[in-house]
């Protein structure tokens, strides 16, 4: 049984240990057992979609723009962005929010695991984003817009507050 269905469900989880302990609190409940269980919640569904990233479950068809997006790359100073995943979430308004799984390695530091968020509220990029074939110019141009925007945060993350909300470190 996975500890999320353990911890959603009290009834169907195994009695003895700490089950019993962890499914006696409801997520509603404002104390420390109660917020730890949220985190293993989030904990677990991190972990999760590491496993879909890592190709362990199947992923969508993406669209061209997607597959360029999704490429992982090198910057000029050796910085290497290893796209594990990358999702576009399309809103109503035509603006979309581009998801990454992604490593980056430096040389002489330990390899980073986050989860990245960038909003991408100019609605020009929809056409591109959604076409089967969008046009060879546009879609360049997104990709460069879309790696400048992710070598921002990674040199901004440490120093402002908004850049530092758009990426969560997994490792």
């Amino acid at each position: 049984m996975s500890l999320s269905r353990a911890l959603r469900s009290p009834s169907s989880a195994p009695r003895g240990g700490n089950n019993d302990l962890l499914t006696a609190y409801s997520v509603d409940q404002p104390t420390a057992v109660g917020a730890a269980r949220c985190s293993l919640l989030a904990a677990e569904h991190d972990v999760g979609v590491w496993a879909e990233v890592k190709g362990q479950i199947p992923m969508e068809e993406q669209t061209p723009a997607e597959q360029a997006l999704s490429g992982s790359y090198v910057t000029a100073d050796g910085l290497r962005f290893e796209v594990i995943r990358m999702t576009v979430e399309h809103h109503p308004d035509r603006s979309s929010t581009l998801r990454y799984w992604l490593t980056v390695r430096r040389q002489g530091h330990p390899d980073e695991s986050w989860a990245v968020t960038l909003p991408c509220e100019d609605k020009a990029w929809a056409d591109v984003l959604a076409s089967p074939a969008p046009p060879p110019d546009r879609l360049l141009q997104l990709l460069h817009l879309v790696h400048a925007h992710l070598e921002e945060w990674w040199d901004t993350k440490g120093h402002n507050r908004q850049s530092a909300k758009m990426g969560r470190r997994l490792t």
